[in-house]
């Protein structure tokens, strides 16, 4: 089966855009160079083919060397720094497009955690389902090319208001911690929360 491993993993790199994620699993090996039995399983799913990397480690270096130095393209992916740091990231050949709903979850936890806060964790729910419905109605239309600009137009307004939004939430001097820690993520991450206003085949999520 290592043959036809091998080929799946060539396969994988060869595509344009992917899902990545991780978690933990447990091997109950005992190795001279690990602690405890907790190991990670890695995946990397493409349109064709689905890799899984079972590795003793969260490192960088575990989708480094999934990927190689020649794959190029788009990859979904929650946060996790491990991606950030991939030296394909770095180089501008691996673009990360960040997951909406992992967004909305951290506006859940708002909302949930500080009653005084609730009625503004719920308007920006609102505004991302807005976003989410806009794009569902683009992706809708997107073989009648006047229908798609006029939606294409509908999604960039709310994702252009989102940022305005964001960017004058975040001075106030007034903002609880909870608010300033949701609203810096939702900035630093805003380039690969965005990819897929210019990438449609790309999901928000």
């Amino acid at each position: 089966f290592e043959p036809l491993y091998a080929g799946l993993v060539e396969h994988n790199r060869a595509a344009e855009h992917w899902h990545g994620d991780e978690t933990r699993w447990l091997v109950f090996e005992k190795r001279a160079d690990k602690a405890g039995f907790a190991w990670m399983l890695w995946v990397f799913a493409a349109k064709e083919s689905i890799v899984f990397v079972l590795d003793p480690t969260r490192s960088h270096d575990v989708p480094e060397r999934h990927f190689g130095d020649d794959a190029e393209g788009i990859i979904n992916v929650d946060r996790y720094s491990a991606y950030k740091a991939m030296a394909q990231v770095k180089a501008g050949k691996i673009i990360l497009a960040f997951c909406w709903a992992h967004v909305r979850r951290d506006f859940l936890a708002v909302l949930t955690g500080w009653s005084e806060l609730t009625d503004w964790a719920w308007s920006w729910i609102d505004e991302i389902g807005l976003l989410y419905q806009r794009n569902d109605q683009r992706l809708a239309v997107r073989e009648d090319a006047g229908k798609f600009s006029e939606a294409d137009q509908r999604v960039r307004a709310q994702v252009e208001h989102m940022r305005e939004r964001c960017q004058t939430e975040l001075p106030q001097p007034d903002l609880r911690l909870p608010q300033c820690k949701t609203l810096t993520s939702l900035q630093e991450h805003w380039t690969g929360l965005t990819v897929f206003v210019e990438h449609p085949e790309v999901p928000m999520d």
